[in-house]
């Protein structure tokens, strides 16, 4: 009962109220009352909501998520322990705090598991939804050469032990958003930008195999579309590349209004 209501509370923007009851259920499973021991479930609840509001206007929401995870390892031997869910709400939380040390703390919590997993906790096993979600973070930081660190961390995730960890299409669509945020002098730009097209090339030819689980969606165009428009510095190149691309979108039925709007504004009024 008091988790459904905190669920509720999370999925409606208000996390801070559902902490106040989980917080409330806590102290009386303390005070000896077990039919109110919270579980993962009721942490993981309280979480997402904290997740779905944690945003640059909001970096308290990031902290919050943290400080419930390590609430939930402190209680583990009660059944209160952090799972793959619990991780990811984490890690999508510190994802829109928009921050470079929220990369590096994604990454050191990615460790965590990978140790834990390997110890025998295989309820902490990563996959690729928790790594994508660690690469959605270097594509929200604020460094100049994010192309870069999420193309590092993407041969990391191919290069994995595990099959589950290797990239799957949200992880290209994330790189490509990685390329299409980078900025800086004309020689990152342009290293940014080999790394969109060498992600949007593979994903097309992946995508022409009918056995193939990766292919290209309307958001792979709209990311390399903004990538073109916000890293090529040459117009006549950068609208040759845009036609090219909005052609095949238009030949694979993928296209948007989201894509039209990216290369549109990257269109001069007289071109």
């Amino acid at each position: 009962t008091y988790t459904a209501v905190m669920s509720s509370l999370a999925k409606s923007g208000n996390p801070f109220k559902a902490e106040v009851i989980l917080n409330e259920m806590m102290e009386a499973y303390l005070n000896g009352n077990h039919d109110l021991k919270p579980d993962t479930i009721s942490f993981s609840a309280v979480m997402d909501g904290w997740a779905k509001l944690s945003h640059v206007d909001k970096p308290e929401a990031a902290m919050h998520a943290l400080a419930l995870l390590n609430r939930m390892k402190e209680f583990e031997a009660d059944g209160m322990g952090p799972n793959g869910i619990t991780y990811t709400s984490v890690f999508t939380a510190l994802a829109k705090s928009g921050t470079w040390e929220a990369c590096e703390k994604a990454c050191d919590l990615l460790q965590d598991m990978e140790r834990a997993y390997k110890e025998g906790q295989d309820w902490l096993q990563p996959t690729v939804i928790q790594y994508n979600a660690v690469l959605l973070a270097f594509a929200r930081s604020p460094r100049a050469d994010k192309a870069l660190k999420a193309a590092a961390f993407f041969r990391l995730m191919s290069n994995h032990a595990d099959p589950q960890c290797h990239p799957d299409t949200i992880t290209y669509n994330t790189l490509l958003l990685a390329c299409a945020n980078a900025f800086g002098n004309e020689e990152l730009k342009s290293n940014s930008f080999r790394i969109a097209t060498e992600a949007f090339r593979t994903v097309v030819v992946l995508g022409a195999d009918e056995d193939s689980m990766i292919f290209p969606t309307s958001t792979t165009f709209a990311h390399f579309c903004k990538a073109a428009r916000r890293l090529i510095a040459r117009p006549e190149i950068r609208q040759d590349v845009l036609r090219k691309a909005v052609l095949l979108c238009c030949e694979k039925g993928l296209l948007s209004p989201v894509v039209v709007q990216q290369a549109q504004m990257a269109c001069t009024s007289q071109e």
